[in-house]
């Protein structure tokens, strides 16, 4: 395995450990961190991911969107039950919802993905699974056919507040390969595929931007990756304009 460019720091949080407002954990290769942040003028703290080697903190995904801390002294740590937490003094708030399970991990990877994983290695959780306003490589932007679990951005309420805001990126489930901006229950924007095969562009000039997926159950946008320098650059994020 490749020694980490960062040796005094963990990409990992394990059972019994956590990390406060002033810790942090970086992927193995230094391109993501994971902490505690506050949004511009903001006085509350959010467990957020950001780009390690961009001079300008650009948050990727928040795990308490809509639960935000008051206090600087809240952790991030793993529970009895083997799930991620955000506790803040009396008050608990989960970032994953699994089942009791015993030993599990929670490691960051280069990818920019928060994965939780058993002893055995088997991810149980991914935050992936659960988009903030960011699009990264190895993210979906569709749905399930079978399970009805569908994978959207959805803007942040304003620069200070990451909470749900109004405009979502989702795939339209009627409309084969179109992605729609909606604007709360109304939809505001869309783009079809105007190319051949499954690549889809914002318009026909466009580099394509993202590929058609579809195996068994899921159909889901993904970002065509061709190699890792590439998908490592590569990230769209709904802002709260729409766009």
């Amino acid at each position: 395995m490749a020694s980490s460019p960062f040796p005094n720091v963990t990409d990992t949080i394990k059972p019994g450990q956590s990390i406060s407002k002033l810790e942090t954990i970086i992927s193995a290769g230094g391109e993501f961190e994971l902490g505690f942040f506050s949004p511009g003028k903001s006085r509350n703290y959010f467990v957020g991911i950001w780009y390690k080697k961009v001079n300008v903190q650009t948050v990727v995904w928040v795990a308490n969107r809509e639960q935000p801390l008051t206090s600087p002294s809240g952790i991030l740590t793993i529970n009895m039950e083997g799930n991620l937490v955000v506790l803040d003094g009396n008050n608990s708030y989960p970032v994953s919802d699994l089942s009791s399970v015993k030993n599990t991990s929670a490691t960051l990877l280069d990818s920019g993905n928060l994965i939780l994983r058993d002893s055995k290695s088997q991810i149980l959780w991914q935050s992936f699974d659960y988009p903030s306003d960011t699009f990264l490589p190895g993210m979906r932007i569709g749905y399930n056919k079978k399970t009805g679990k569908a994978w959207s951005l959805t803007s942040w309420r304003s620069e200070e507040d990451p909470a749900p805001g109004v405009f979502s990126l989702k795939m339209d489930p009627e409309i084969s390969m179109q992605l729609l901006v909606t604007n709360g229950s109304n939809n505001w924007r869309g783009w079809k595929s105007r190319r051949s095969g499954n690549y889809f562009g914002r318009n026909q000039d466009h580099n394509a931007m993202f590929l058609l997926v579809a195996v068994l159950s899921v159909v889901a946008f993904m970002i065509p990756c061709l190699s890792v320098n590439v998908c490592l650059v590569s990230s769209h994020a709904l802002r709260m304009i729409g766009i």
